[in-house]
């Protein structure tokens, strides 16, 4: 069985953002795995060509080529508790289908929205984004990293973020926090506070 990979893309009005961002990631997943692959965008476009207006996510799910295409209605959910734990060697620092890890380790934590992840004390990413921490000045985010997402890399390429080495001794000198990926940027934002091995959040 072929390694399975895929990707999650934002279409918001008929548009496909941060296309180059993904098709990047796609090309160098695909070059890592596979002798022979492609990745048909005309078939994808084709397939998305009639959706209305409005904000819809779509999964492409993929090997050496496109396996599926699903299509939803997007609606971003808050975050109210994060489970701090640490990582271990856990790497998936491709798109991985398998998240098997992530599902796990939700299920640990069942009065936790998500979990945020620590790498040697290092701050990570939670399940399903990567984290934005605002210093009072600026946004940043974490040189430590599961995966490299394509809204982190469009926002650091933008300059609406910068990195750093945060660990969670640090997280006291943030005074707020968002999460990112394809789907969410800084729609929502919240204050915390760090209760034991949980971050406590509330919206602003």
């Amino acid at each position: 069985m072929k390694t399975a990979f895929f990707e999650t893309l934002k279409l918001l009005n008929g548009e496909l953002c941060h296309m180059d961002f993904h098709l990047e990631r796609v090309q160098k997943t695909q070059a890592a795995f596979f002798d022979d692959a492609g990745f048909d965008v005309n078939r994808l476009y084709d397939t998305l060509a009639d959706y209305p207006e409005g904000l819809f996510k779509v999964r492409v799910d993929y090997d050496s080529a496109i396996t599926g295409i699903r299509v939803d209605l997007y609606e971003i959910q808050p975050h109210r508790k994060l489970g701090l734990v640490e990582a271990g060697d856990f790497d998936y620092s491709f798109k991985f289908s398998d998240r098997d890890f992530f599902r796990e380790s939700l299920e640990r934590y069942p009065d936790c929205d998500d979990i945020l992840f620590l790498k040697d004390g290092c701050i990570t990413d939670t399940t399903y984004c990567n984290v934005a921490l605002f210093d009072g000045e600026e946004w940043i985010t974490p040189t430590t990293f599961l995966l490299p997402g394509t809204k982190r890399a469009a926002l650091i390429h933008s300059g609406a973020l910068r990195e750093t080495r945060v660990t969670v001794n640090d997280l006291g000198k943030f005074e707020a926090i968002a999460f990112i990926n394809a789907m969410r940027d800084f729609e929502k934002k919240y204050s915390f506070v760090t209760d034991q091995n949980e971050l406590i959040l509330a919206e602003i």
